[in-house]
């Protein structure tokens, strides 16, 4: 089923040459299995294989970094909003997540913890028609009110890195 390019990168290290990846061009595969004539490539891992020859070699994989803040939002006008809040964030380098698929509140707070956020807040109707939120550290509990305006990244640097500092101390 494979047509001209076909490719296979083989562990020799491990004493056994087994194939740790493989793939290639499958130009009648589509149409061989009854569907219309399209070009295609694809390529397959044996992800075990990988990870044993990435161990052999001593690769070390880059930990994520937690997130720094986490915005759940209530409704969808809220979900717009904290689109938009969260994409000012990350401009400024900050990790930010948002809830995508419409969970509860404590769905998303759980998620918020699984997430080791640092910073959480809940946006909701009322925070958008006051044009304030509450952000809260999740390692103190500390909560402080917030403006949803063109100031908010300067005042959540400030909020976040002065908690940085009084962990330091």
């Amino acid at each position: 089923y494979y047509t001209k390019t076909v490719f296979e990168f083989i562990d020799t290290e491990s004493g056994d040459n087994l194939a740790v990846c493989g793939g290639g061009r499958y130009d009648n595969l589509s149409q061989e299995l009854g569907g219309p004539k399209l070009t295609s490539v694809a390529f397959g891992i044996g992800m075990e294989r990988f990870l044993c020859v990435m161990d052999r070699q001593n690769v070390q994989v880059p930990q994520e970094s937690p997130c720094e803040i986490y915005i759940a939002p209530l409704g969808e006008p809220a979900r717009c909003e904290s689109i938009k809040i969260a994409k000012s964030l990350r401009q400024c380098g900050f990790k930010a997540e948002i809830d995508l698929v419409g969970r509860f509140i404590k769905p998303q707070m759980r998620y918020a913890n699984k997430l080791k956020a640092k910073f959480t807040m809940v946006l909701g109707a009322d925070e958008i028609d006051s044009r304030k939120a509450i952000l809260k550290n999740m390692q103190t509990g500390t909560q402080t009110k917030i403006n949803l305006n063109e100031n908010f990244v300067e005042e959540f640097k400030r909020i976040f890195y002065d908690s940085q500092d009084s962990q330091k101390n």
